[in-house]
């Protein structure tokens, strides 16, 4: 994670997976606090998209789920687009707070709401990662 992380700090897709670590869920990780509903909540929505990815990797007779690189870039460039707009980015006259890290990321929060964020697995993400058991 060293390496993955070095350049900018932690990143994940979906706050849950992560390109080059196959069969690893985070639960809760970079930038899954939520703006709105109850940590529980959220707990569960994600148990039930890991339950999904696997659950699809065991219907396909696959041995792991992996999620391909540019996925991952792309999502957490569009998460860096998002941040801009947000409050925590801008306080202290533009240098951030405590939220921001050495890097100038926010690993903390998701600018998306609980309404726009989609959190079905979709099989485009992962479709080239999966492997049959041999």
């Amino acid at each position: 994670l060293n390496d993955l992380w070095g350049k900018d700090g932690a990143r994940a897709y979906l706050t849950m997976t992560l390109p080059g670590y196959p069969n690893f869920f985070i639960f809760y990780g970079p930038n899954a606090a939520v703006r709105a509903g109850s940590f529980h909540s959220w707990v569960e929505i994600f148990s039930r998209y890991i339950c999904n990815l696997l659950t699809e990797m065991i219907e396909r007779k696959a041995t792991t789920v992996e999620l391909r690189e540019d996925v991952y870039e792309d999502y957490n460039a569009r998460l860096n687009d998002g941040m801009q707009d947000m409050l925590w980015e801008h306080e202290n006259g533009g240098g951030g707070s405590y939220y921001i890290n050495e890097h100038g990321r926010s690993t903390n929060t998701m600018p998306q709401s609980s309404a726009s964020l989609d959190m079905s697995p979709e099989d485009r993400n992962y479709n080239r990662a999966f492997r049959s058991r041999v």
